[in-house]
């Protein structure tokens, strides 16, 4: 229970560090879309893509910031708690969640691939150049579970 102990503290010093860097691209996207500095500037001229651009940065900023601050809070409240730390382990190493989360992502990633494949022709009909980016994704995805398969049939 030492070792899982150890690993919560790893990800609160993670969370923490994260936390910090959220906040400042927040500031920096609400302070570049204000007018006090400009150190986020997106490569088009156009002012609605400018505001548009700083309020996805600081919605996402926020939004993974509350994610990292909840875990934080949680691994805390479990490493000052035995009970809790042990019904925290019990839940993260739980092998039917672990297997459900297993294929959930392996049904995740061929339903992915398969509406890339038919976003790759619909977007070819608009902008060749989206259509061709989807299309790199799409192969890198497979490329990459292709490499993956191959690793563990080896090694298992």
């Amino acid at each position: 229970m030492e070792q899982y102990r150890n690993r919560l503290k790893i990800q609160n010093w993670f969370c923490s560090i994260s936390c910090l860097v959220l906040v400042v691209f927040a500031i920096l996207a609400i302070g570049s879309e204000l007018g006090w500095f400009h150190i986020l500037i997106p490569a088009t001229s156009d002012d609605h893509w400018h505001s548009t651009w700083y309020g996805y940065i600081c919605g996402t900023s926020v939004g993974v910031f509350a994610v990292m601050l909840t875990c934080l809070i949680r691994n805390t409240r479990a490493i000052n708690d035995e009970t809790k730390l042990k019904k925290l382990y019990v839940q993260t190493h739980d092998e039917r969640n672990m297997q459900i989360q297993t294929l959930a992502r392996n049904t995740a990633m061929q339903i992915l691939l398969c509406a890339g494949l038919v976003a790759t022709v619909i977007a070819g009909y608009f902008n060749v150049t989206v259509s061709i980016t989807i299309f790199v994704c799409i192969w890198i995805s497979s490329s990459v579970n292709l490499l993956l398969i191959s690793y563990y049939n080896k090694k298992l």
